[in-house]
C-alpha cells in the first residue's frame, strides 16, 4: 500500500494522470493484430539472443518507457547525427550485461559504433528484486560474457561493438586519461549511489558537446536507503550541471544533451 500511496494522494495528481494516460495507451494497442506481431518477434528475438533474465528498455521495461529511448534517439538522429556529415558515431554503454541494449542502439544510430563496459562477474548487490540479485550474484555461472559476444556475433556487429572488461570507475578513468570521446553514453551499471555518481561524473567529462548521456534507473528504489538507490546520486549531478545540460526527458530514465557552448 505504501507504494500506491503517493499515486492516491491528491497532491501527487501528475503521477495519477500519467500512470491513467499510460494505461490508456497500452490498452489501445492490445488489438488481435498487435498482439500476433509483438509474440512474434519477441519469439524471434528471444530464439536468436540470449538474455540470462535481464531485461531493458528494448522490452520496454518498465511498461510504456521504450518510447521515450526511441523518441531520443530519434532526436538524437535529426540533430547530431545527419550534422556531422558521415563522421563516425562513437556510442558508450557502462554496465552492457549481455549486451543487448547496445545491440539495439548501435543499429537504430546511423555510422556508430559502440564499446560496452562490464566487469562480466559475479557482483553483490542490495536490490528488492531477488531475481535480479540471483542474476548478479551468478554472472560467472550464467556465462554472460559469453553471451555478450555471442549476441553481437549474431545480431552480425562484430566489427561495430567492442567489449570492454573491467570496473566502470576504471575504465572510465583510463578513457579520460586517453582524452576519448563519446556522442551518446548510456549509464547502465550499479545502482549504488556512489558507483553511480562516479560513473555520471567521467561519462560527462567524456561526452562531446551537443551528444547525449542517458541515465538509467531514476526512480529505483528512491524511497529507500540513500546508499543502495541511484535517486539521489543523480539528482546531484543534475544540480551540479544544470547549467550545461538540456533535459530531454525525466522519468524513470534520464535524458540528456550536454550544451554546445
Amino acid at each position: 500500500f505504501s507504494k500506491i500511496k503517493k499515486y492516491l494522494d491528491p497532491v501527487n495528481k501528475s503521477l495519477k494522470n500519467e500512470l491513467i494516460e499510460q494505461n490508456y495507451e497500452w490498452a489501445s494497442t492490445l488489438s488481435w493484430e498487435s498482439q500476433a506481431k509483438k509474440l512474434l518477434d519477441e519469439h524471434i528475438l528471444l530464439e536468436n539472443l540470449e538474455y540470462k533474465g535481464m531485461y531493458n528498455w528494448t522490452n520496454d521495461v518498465p511498461f510504456g518507457h521504450k518510447k521515450y529511448f526511441l523518441e531520443v534517439i530519434d532526436y538524437f538522429n535529426n540533430n547530431y547525427v545527419k550534422v556531422r556529415n558521415g563522421k563516425t558515431i562513437k556510442i558508450l554503454e557502462v554496465g552492457t550485461y549481455a549486451g543487448i541494449s547496445l545491440i539495439n542502439i548501435v543499429k537504430l544510430i546511423p555510422n556508430s559504433i559502440g564499446f560496452g563496459i562490464d566487469k562480466w562477474s559475479n557482483y553483490i548487490e542490495n536490490c528488492n528484486n531477488n531475481k535480479t540479485v540471483e542474476m548478479l550474484n551468478n554472472m560467472d555461472e550464467l556465462k554472460v560474457e559469453a553471451s555478450f559476444y555471442k549476441n553481437i556475433d549474431i545480431s552480425g556487429l562484430k566489427d561495430r561493438i567492442q567489449g570492454v572488461k573491467g570496473d566502470s570507475y576504471e575504465v572510465l578513468f583510463e578513457m579520460m586519461k586517453e582524452n576519448k570521446m563519446f556522442d551518446f553514453i548510456y549509464v547502465d551499471g550499479s545502482h549504488l549511489s556512489f558507483d553511480c555518481y562516479s560513473d555520471l561524473m567521467i561519462s560527462w567529462r567524456l561526452l562531446d558537446k551537443g551528444g547525449i548521456l542517458a541515465i538509467d534507473d531514476y526512480l529505483y528504489n528512491m524511497e529507500g536507503d540513500v546508499v543502495d538507490s541511484p535517486f539521489q546520486a543523480i539528482n546531484h549531478f543534475l544540480k551540479k550541471h544544470n547549467k550545461e545540460i538540456k533535459i530531454l526527458h525525466k522519468g524513470y530514465r534520464v535524458f540528456l544533451q550536454k550544451s554546445t557552448f
